[in-house]
């Protein structure tokens, strides 16, 4: 007979009245779902377990840019840094679980000397020849530029129509301060930087200080944005511009990758995705007609 029957059998019954069989049920009954309770657990351990390992893996990353305005990609509000090329990082960034910590403004050769040297995880707003290919990794193109350069009449009453960026050299070439042409095969000692703003870098072409600078059409429209004065000097009969000859596409602006960076968290081809991705469904777009509507 079996054992609980056996116990039965002779009547043995606890102090509540219940019998042995009727008891191990009850316990049954508990301890299922008790069981149960506990293989919750463990599932919800381990989703606890693998979110906290993801976060783990998520970067806090270091970026600098260059301390002088770029708008609309970056420039000063305030005590802070925004723009076009600001926005993009951050989505981006948040598709890849990472985080901006850190942004900080350089002049931009010290900016470039620290990302090789890894003090640095990206660099914003580089441009084709400003930095070594063989150090560094760029990004795909955040944003084509499409570049005008500009003089006085007052020196060339004729016009100045450059055939090829062959031609550059030939001139005296002028740039605001951590600007350089090296895009164009223009050497930085070639070019005279010492200059702050647009006002004073108008001022000296018609100074016949230098004969040309080279800019952007979609950053000059930014700085109209800052400083609608511009708008006037810009519009003077005494300054012409033309666009620049050659073929720009090698000029659009970039992120820079530090190798620490890409061996650490592989971010080369997760950036490049993401820009892709950003480029074809149109929020690229959208991002820049935010500073320019």
């Amino acid at each position: 007979m079996h054992f609980l029957a056996k116990l039965e059998q002779y009547q043995l019954i606890g102090h509540t009245g219940i019998t042995l069989r009727q008891r191990a049920k009850s316990v049954s009954t508990v301890i299922r779902p008790t069981l149960k309770m506990c293989a919750m657990l463990r599932f919800m351990l381990l989703i606890s377990s693998l979110l906290l390992a993801s976060q783990c893996h998520a970067a806090a990353l270091r970026a600098c840019i260059s301390e002088v305005d770029l708008p609309p990609f970056a420039f000063r509000s305030g005590n802070t840094t925004k723009g076009f090329s600001i926005d993009v990082l951050q989505q981006l960034l948040r598709d890849t679980q990472h985080q901006l910590a850190v942004l900080d403004r350089l002049p931009w050769r010290r900016c470039i000397s620290q990302l090789q040297q890894g003090n640095y995880h990206l660099a914003l707003n580089a441009r084709a020849g400003q930095f070594d290919d063989a150090e560094l990794l760029a990004s795909k193109p955040l944003y084509p530029l499409h570049y005008m350069y500009f003089y006085s009449r007052q020196r060339f009453p004729q016009g100045l129509r450059l055939r090829s960026l062959a031609e550059l050299p030939h001139y005296r070439l002028c740039s605001l301060t951590g600007q350089g042409y090296e895009a164009f095969g223009i050497e930085a000692q070639q070019v005279d930087s010492g200059t702050s703003s647009y006002t004073a870098l108008i001022g000296k072409l018609h100074n016949r200080r230098c004969e040309l600078f080279i800019e952007a059409r979609e950053v000059i429209a930014g700085h109209l944005l800052l400083d609608p004065q511009l708008a006037s000097q810009l519009q003077d009969p005494k300054l012409d511009e033309a666009p620049l000859p050659g073929d720009n596409t090698e000029t659009a602006l970039l992120l820079l990758i530090s190798p620490q960076a890409q061996r650490s968290i592989g971010l080369h081809g997760r950036l490049n995705q993401g820009i892709e991705t950003l480029q074809n469904n149109g929020t690229l777009a959208r991002l820049m007609m935010k500073y320019l509507r």
